[in-house]
C-alpha cells in the first residue's frame, strides 16, 4: 500500500515538474537569447536602424499582452478536460479568434502612430513610415500573440517540451539569419525584425506539428465554438487578470526611466534584466501548478501548494544568493561602474521574489475558484503599490537604489494590506484533503 502510494504521487508530481523545467528552461533561454541578439544588432547595425527595430519589438510586446483574450489561461484550465480531438479543435477556435481581434488592434496602432506623428520623428512613428516595417509590426504582433497563446495550450494538452522547442527555435534561430544578412548587405530595421519574425514563425509551425494541432477535424457535433462564446465572460476575466499582474513589471521599468536621469537608468535596467532570472521561479511554478491541477479544481491546487510553496521560498532564496555571487562577474562584464552602480540594485530586487511566489499562488488559487473580481483587485492593488513605490523611490534618492528599495518596500506592504487572504490561502492549504491531491 505504501508503495502504491509513494508510485501514485511520483506520478502526480512528474507533470508538475516536467511543465515547470520547461516553462522555467523557456524564459532563461528567451532573456539569454533575446540579450545576445541585440548586442550582435547593436554591432551590425546603426543606431537609429536598432531603435527603430527595438521601438517595434516593444510594441508588439505591449500590443501582445492586450490581445490574448485570456485565451492562454483559459485553455490551460478547459483542455484537460477535453478529449484530444476536441481539444485542438478548441485551440483552433480560439486562435481563429485571436487572430481576428489581433490584426486589426495592430494596424489601428499603426495608423495611430502615422496621425500622431506624421513627421516620423520618433522611433514609433519611423517605424509605421516604411511600409515594411508597418507589415513586419502587424505580422509579428499576431503571431506572437498566436504562439503565446499556443505555449499555454501546450501546458493544457499536457506537452509542455513542445513549448519549450518552440521557444528554442524561435530564439536560435534569428542568429543565422542575421549573420547571414550582414555578409549580403545592411542590416536595416526592416532586416532585424524579418530576422526576428521568421524565426517565430517556423516555431509556431514545429509546435503545432509537435501538438498535432491539425488533427481532430470540425464535425456537426463539434461544441468548440460553443463552448467559447458560452464561456467568454470566464476568459474575460482570466484576461483581466492577465493584464492586471504583468502590469507591475512591464511598468517598474518604464518608472524607472521617468525617475531617473539617462545614466542612473543605464544602471538601473541591467540590474532589472539580471534579477529577472530569479522572477522565473515565481511564475514557473504558479503556472504549471495551475496547468497541472486545472482539471482537479482549487481544492487540490491548495493541497499541492504545501509542497510548491516551500519549494519556490528556497528556489528564490538560492536564486538571491546565486544573483549575489555571480552578480559581479556578470556586471563586470559591462565595466566596473556597473559593478558598483548596478550590483547594489539587483541585490535588493530579487528580494521581491519572495512576494512573488506568495502572491502567484494565491491569485492562480483564486484563478481556478472563478474568484476573478477579488483576484483581479489584488493584482491592480499590487501594481498600483509597485509603481508609487518605485516612483517615490526614485525620486526621493535619485538612483537605481531608490526604486528597487520603493518596489521592494511596495511589496512588503503588499503582503501586510493582503495578510487576511494570505493566511486564508494557508489555511486551506493545510486543511485540503489528501484526496484532493491526487
Amino acid at each position: 500500500m505504501a508503495e502504491s502510494r509513494a508510485v501514485t504521487r511520483r506520478r502526480t508530481a512528474s507533470p508538475l515538474v516536467s511543465a515547470f523545467l520547461a516553462l522555467a528552461s523557456s524564459h532563461v533561454v528567451r532573456t539569454l537569447a533575446g540579450f545576445v541578439f541585440w548586442v550582435l544588432v547593436a554591432r551590425l547595425s546603426p543606431a537609429v536602424e536598432v531603435g527603430v527595430a527595438g521601438a517595434v519589438v516593444a510594441t508588439v510586446t505591449l500590443l501582445s499582452r492586450f490581445t490574448s483574450l485570456g485565451l492562454g489561461s483559459f485553455l490551460m484550465a478547459e483542455l484537460p478536460r477535453l478529449e484530444a480531438a476536441p481539444a485542438r479543435r478548441l485551440v483552433r477556435v480560439g486562435t481563429g479568434a485571436v487572430v481576428a481581434v489581433t490584426t486589426p488592434v495592430a494596424l489601428l496602432w499603426c495608423g495611430a502612430a502615422l496621425l500622431l506623428d506624421p513627421g516620423a520623428g520618433s522611433s514609433a512613428g519611423a517605424a509605421v513610415a516604411s511600409l515594411a516595417v508597418a507589415v513586419l509590426l502587424v505580422a509579428t504582433t499576431v503571431a506572437t500573440t498566436v504562439t503565446s497563446v499556443w505555449d499555454y495550450a501546450a501546458l493544457g494538452l499536457r506537452r509542455p517540451g513542445a513549448q519549450l522547442t518552440r521557444n528554442l527555435v524561435a530564439a536560435f534561430g534569428r542568429f543565422p539569419l542575421l549573420l547571414a544578412w550582414s555578409l549580403l548587405g545592411d542590416v536595416d530595421a526592416a532586416a532585424i525584425l524579418t530576422c526576428w519574425f521568421v524565426p517565430l514563425l517556423a516555431s509556431g509551425l514545429v509546435l503545432a506539428v509537435q501538438v498535432r494541432l491539425a488533427q481532430g477535424r470540425r464535425s456537426a457535433a463539434d461544441s468548440s465554438r460553443d463552448l467559447l462564446l458560452a464561456h467568454w465572460r470566464t476568459s474575460l476575466g482570466h484576461w483581466l487578470l492577465d493584464v492586471a499582474l504583468a502590469a507591475g513589471p512591464l511598468l517598474v521599468p518604464v518608472v524607472a526611466a521617468a525617475a531617473l536621469a539617462p545614466r542612473e537608468n543605464a544602471f538601473f535596467t541591467m540590474a532589472w534584466m539580471a534579477a529577472s532570472v530569479v522572477f522565473v521561479a515565481p511564475f514557473a511554478l504558479a503556472t504549471s501548478l495551475f496547468a497541472d491541477a486545472a482539471q482537479h479544481g482549487p481544492d487540490a491546487f491548495a493541497a499541492r501548494c504545501r509542497r510548491v510553496l516551500p519549494v519556490g521560498l528556497g528556489l528564490v532564496l538560492a536564486g538571491c544568493v546565486g544573483t549575489w555571487v555571480v552578480g559581479p562577474l556578470f556586471f563586470r562584464v559591462f565595466g566596473e561602474e556597473y559593478v558598483d552602480a548596478s550590483l547594489p540594485v539587483m541585490s535588493v530586487l530579487v528580494l521581491g521574489g519572495f512576494w512573488m511566489v506568495v502572491k502567484d499562488l494565491l491569485l492562480d488559487w483564486y484563478r481556478l475558484g472563478r474568484r476573478f473580481a477579488l483576484a483581479t483587485g489584488v493584482a491592480l492593488t499590487a501594481t498600483v503599490l509597485d509603481v508609487a513605490g518605485a516612483l517615490v523611490g526614485g525620486f526621493v534618492l535619485g538612483d537605481g537604489r531608490g526604486v528597487a528599495v520603493g518596489w521592494v518596500g511596495a511589496s512588503a506592504l503588499q503582503l501586510l494590506l493582503a495578510s487576511p487572504l494570505v493566511l486564508g490561502f494557508v489555511r486551506r492549504m493545510l486543511a485540503a484533503r489528501p484526496e484532493a491531491d491526487r
